[in-house]
C-alpha cells in the first residue's frame, strides 16, 4: 500500500492540476462542510484562506484499528455486518479516498509508458484489485444503511454523500486523457486473446468515448457545457416537483372505499401503519401514492380529484420566489441534449443514446413500437367497450374517464375470471412460496439452494436467512444469497437486490447477493406475511435478478452489473432474466408449483383456478402496457428530431394522446412536467421503451422454449398474443364454468410435462 504521505501529495496534486482533462477533488469542500454537522462524517474540510490550502484529513481507519476496514483488506470469508455503524462509514470512506489516490499514481505511471508497451496487465488490471475490495466495502455499507442504521435527520445526507462520493472515485478514471489514449491503443491493436478482456476494454473505450474524449479540446468543453447545463435542469425539474403545490390531502374513514386494497396498500395510505385496517387513510397526488389510489379507490371522485392534481403538477408557476413549472424546463434539457449529441456526429439526441445498446438505433425502436400500436390499438377499442360496459352494469358508471380505467381495468379482469385477489393471497404465504420459488430455479436453471443460516455469518436481524447455491451437475459454487425480506423500525429499503461481492479466486472469495424487501409482518398465526400478486411479482422480477447476478460469468463487475450511470451498456436488456421470472405468475403450471394449500381452507390451487388467474393478470395490466407504450413513442419522438425548435414538447404530447386514447384532450393535461421517469434523470431519456423491449424478449423466449423454434431475432408476436390471446374467447369462459376453460397457449403441453414441470 502507499504510504499516507504519498497518498496525501496526490491529492494535492489532483486539487492544484488545472488541466481540463483531469478530474477535480471527487470529495468538494462543501461536502465535507455538509459532514462536519452529521455524527458519522469526517470534521476536516478543504478550507481557503489567502494564497493556503489546507488538505482534508482523511479518517484514521487502518486495518489496525479498524474492524471493517480489516475484514475487507484480509479477504475474511464473510462481511462484517454488525459493527459500529461509525466505523463502517469511516472505513468505507478511508477506502474510497485511497483507491482515488491510487487511481491518480497510476495515471501518472502511464504518462511514462510508449505505446508499444502497453498492454492490458499494465493499463487496467493494476485498478481492478483495489477497485473491487472498495466497492465490496461500499455495498456492505449501503446494506447495512438502508436494513440497519441509526435514525436521524441526516439519513438522507449520508445516503446521497456517500453514493455521490463512490460514483466519483470510480468514474474518476474515465477523465483523464492519457487512461483514454492507453485504452484506445489497446482497442485498435486487438491483441488481447481473452474474450472477457477484450469486451471489458471495450467498455472503458466505449464509456469514454460517449463523454466526447478523444475530440478536440473545444468540442470536449462544449460536450461538458451542455452536460453540465443538462444536469442543471433536471435538478431544477425535481426541485420545481418537490415545491409544487400538491393537492390538499384528503381523509378516507370509510372502508369500503379501499374494499379489494391489499394489506400493503393500506399500510401504504394509512395515518396509522399498525392500524391500517381500521383508517383513517390519506389520500393526495404524490408519485408514491397516486398509483395505488387510481387502482384501488371505488370512489370516482377522489380519482378524479387525484388525477386532475396528478396531470397538472409541475405546470404552471404558483410563486414569484421559486420556478415551480417545468413547462420550459422540459425544452432547455431536449434543446442541450440535442446539442450534445451533435458534437458527437449524431443526428438526434436518441440516436447517440441508442448508439450502444442492443435496440442500436431510433429506426429500430421505432419499428418494434409501431408493430406493437398495430395490435394494441385495436384492441384497446374493443377493451374500451369490455370496460365501459362493465362499468356500466357493475360500477354504475355511464361515461368512463381517464383516471377511471386503473381501476376498471382490474375489477373488470378479475370479475370476468372470477378471481378474488385477496382470496388468493392466502395461496402465498412468503417463506414457503420463497422455498416453492427455490426449487422451481432448482429444476429449470439447475442448480441448488443450501440454507445455510445456522452456520454462524452475521447478519443484521434473526429474521434474515442465508443461502448458498451450487451447480447441481457440476458442483460449482455460485455463491451466497442473502434473503432481508420484513419491515422493522430502522429499516428504510423497498424491494431491490444487490450485488456486494463478486468472485475472486485470489481472495478465495464467492458471491455474495443481497435480496431486500420491506414487507410488513402479518399477525396471521401460520405465516410471517401473505403476498398479494403485486408483491409475488416484485419477489419473481428481484430474485431473478439475484440470480442474474450469481450466474453471470463475468469476472468483471462492471460487466456483470451495470449501474444505470454507464452509457455504454446494453441497458434496454439488462432486465432481460429478472422479467423473464417476473412472468412465471403467467404460466398457470408454474403458478400452482409457486402455491401453497389456502391457509384457511386447505384446498390445494387447481389448475383450472391458476389458468383463470393468469387470464385475468395478463388481462388487467393491458392498459398499464399500453400506456407505456404511449410513453414510448412519445419519449421517443421527443427526441428523435433534428431541429427541436421545430414543435414544442407540447405539441407532440396531445398529438401522441390524440392517436392513443379516444378522450378528449384536455388541455391542463401537462402530465410531462411531472413525468420523472423520462425527465427526473438524463440516462432515462429516449430509453422509456426499454420496459417494453425487455417485455417483449422476455415473452418471445418463453415462447420459443414452448413450440421448441430454431434460433431466430426478437419478434413482438408473442408479446401481442399475450394480451390479446388468438385462442382466447369470452364467449367460451362464459358458457361453461367446467375443465375446459381455455389456458393460454404458453401452458397447452400434456399432464406429464406439467406434473414434471411442478
Amino acid at each position: 500500500m502507499v504510504s499516507v504521505v504519498a497518498r496525501r501529495t496526490a491529492w494535492f496534486g489532483r486539487t492544484l492540476l488545472k488541466d481540463a482533462t483531469i478530474s477535480e477533488p471527487s470529495t468538494s469542500c462543501r461536502w465535507f462542510l455538509f459532514g462536519s454537522k452529521r455524527a458519522l462524517s469526517l470534521s476536516n474540510a478543504y478550507r481557503h484562506a489567502g494564497y493556503y490550502a489546507l488538505f482534508p484529513v482523511v479518517p484514521n481507519a487502518t486495518p489496525e484499528n479498524n474492524r471493517f476496514v480489516a475484514n475487507v483488506c484480509s479477504a475474511e470469508d464473510w462481511p462484517a455486518l454488525c459493527i459500529p455503524p461509525k466505523e463502517m462509514y469511516e472505513g468505507t470512506v478511508r477506502m474510497l479516498l485511497e483507491y482515488g489516490a491510487t487511481m491518480h499514481e497510476h495515471m501518472k505511471l502511464l504518462e511514462g509508458m510508449k505505446p508499444e508497451d502497453l498492454t492490458f496487465e499494465n493499463v487496467i488490471e493494476p485498478f481492478i484489485a483495489e477497485e473491487e475490495r472498495v466497492l465490496y466495502a461500499f455495498h456492505t455499507l449501503w446494506t447495512r444503511m438502508v436494513t440497519d442504521w441509526p435514525l436521524s435527520d441526516e439519513l438522507q445526507a449520508d445516503f446521497m454523500k456517500i453514493h455521490e462520493l463512490a460514483i466519483n472515485e470510480v468514474s474518476a478514471k474515465w477523465k483523464y486523457d492519457v487512461f483514454f489514449r492507453a485504452v484506445k491503443t489497446l482497442c485498435e491493436r486487438n491483441e488481447t486473446i481473452d474474450k472477457w478482456k477484450r469486451r471489458f476494454a471495450d467498455f472503458h473505450y466505449l464509456q469514454m468515448k460517449s463523454t466526447a474524449m478523444g475530440e478536440t479540446s473545444k468540442k470536449f468543453e462544449q460536450f461538458s457545457g451542455h452536460d453540465s447545463f443538462v444536469e442543471h435542469y433536471i435538478l431544477k425539474y425535481r426541485l420545481a416537483l418537490r415545491n409544487s403545490e400538491d393537492m390538499e390531502s384528503i381523509e378516507v374513514t370509510d372502508r369500503a372505499i379501499f374494499k379489494d386494497a391489499p394489506p400493503e396498500v393500506l399500510r401504504k395510505l394509512a395515518v396509522n401503519r399498525a392500524l391500517y385496517e381500521e383508517g383513517p387513510w390519506l389520500v393526495t397526488a404524490t408519485a408514491r401514492s397516486v398509483k395505488p389510489i387510481l387502482t384501488y379507490c371505488c370512489d370516482k371522485a377522489i380519482r378524479a380529484t387525484v388525477w386532475d392534481k396528478w396531470i397538472s403538477r409541475a405546470a404552471k408557476p404558483h410563486s414569484l420566489a421559486r420556478v415551480t413549472s417545468n413547462a420550459r424546463t422540459i425544452e432547455i434539457i431536449r434543446r442541450h441534449q440535442g446539442k450534445k449529441a451533435a458534437l458527437l456526429g449524431f443526428a438526434t439526441y436518441a440516436e447517440y443514446r441508442l448508439a450502444y445498446k442492443m435496440a442500436e438505433s431510433p429506426k429500430i425502436v421505432r419499428k418494434f413500437t409501431k408493430a406493437l400500436a398495430r395490435r394494441m390499438r385495436p384492441l384497446f377499442d374493443d377493451r374500451m367497450q369490455a370496460w365501459s360496459n362493465f362499468a356500466a352494469e357493475k360500477e354504475k358508471l355511464y361515461t368512463l374517464a381517464p383516471s377511471d380505467l386503473y381501476y376498471i381495468c382490474r375489477r373488470e379482469a378479475e370479475s370476468l375470471h372470477e378471481v378474488n385477489s385477496l382470496d388468493l393471497m392466502y395461496h402465498f404465504p412468503f417463506w414457503p412460496t420463497f422455498e416453492n420459488m427455490l426449487e422451481v430455479f432448482s429444476y429449470i436453471f439447475g442448480i441448488l439452494f443450501e440454507d445455510i443460516t445456522g452456520s454462524n455469518l452475521d447478519r443484521c436481524h434473526p429474521d434474515i436467512r442465508i443461502f448458498s447455491v451450487t451447480d447441481s451437475a457440476l458442483g460449482l459454487d455460485f455463491g451466497r444469497l442473502y434473503v432481508d425480506p420484513f419491515e422493522r423500525p430502522n429499516k428504510c429499503c423497498t424491494w431491490d437486490a444487490l450485488l456486494g461481492r463478486s468472485s475472486c479466486a485470489e481472495n478465495r472469495w464467492d458471491k455474495i447477493v443481497y435480496l431486500f424487501a420491506n414487507l410488513s409482518i402479518s399477525n396471521h398465526p401460520d405465516s410471517s406475511t401473505l403476498l398479494h400478486y403485486e408483491e409475488l411479482q416484485n419477489l419473481l422480477f428481484h430474485t431473478g435478478r439475484a440470480l442474474q447476478f450469481l450466474l453471470s460469468q463475468s469476472p468483471y463487475r462492471d460487466l456483470l452489473v451495470p449501474w444505470r450511470i454507464f452509457h455504454a451498456h446494453d441497458m434496454d436488456a439488462v432486465d432481460l432474466l429478472p422479467t423473464i421470472v417476473q412472468f412465471f405468475i403467467f404460466k398457470p403450471v408454474l403458478l400452482c408449483a409457486l402455491s401453497s394449500k389456502h391457509l384457511k381452507t386447505g384446498e390445494a390451487l387447481s389448475e383450472t383456478k391458476a389458468n383463470n388467474i393468469a387470464l385475468s393478470l395478463s388481462r388487467s395490466t393491458f392498459y398499464e402496457t399500453y400506456r407505456a407504450l404511449f410513453w414510448a413513442d412519445f419519449d421517443l419522438t421527443l427526441f428523435d428530431m433534428k431541429d427541436t425548435d421545430q414543435v414544442t414538447w407540447q405539441e407532440i404530447y396531445h398529438q401522441k394522446l390524440t392517436e392513443y386514447f379516444a378522450f378528449k384532450n384536455a388541455k391542463r393535461d401537462m402530465l410531462p412536467c411531472s413525468f420523472a421517469p423520462i425527465f427526473g434523470k438524463s440516462m432515462s431519456m429516449s430509453m422509456y421503451y426499454s420496459r417494453l423491449w425487455s417485455e417483449m424478449l422476455a415473452l418471445d423466449i418463453h415462447d420459443t422454449f414452448e413450440k421448441e423454434n430454431d434460433g431466430r431475432d426478437p419478434s413482438p408476436d408473442a408479446m401481442c398474443d399475450f394480451y390479446d390471446p388468438p385462442q382466447y374467447h369470452i364467449s367460451s369462459i362464459a358458457a361453461s364454468k367446467e375443465d375446459t376453460t381455455p389456458y393460454l397457449a404458453s401452458d397447452a403441453r400434456n399432464d406429464t410435462e406439467k406434473l414434471e414441470a411442478k
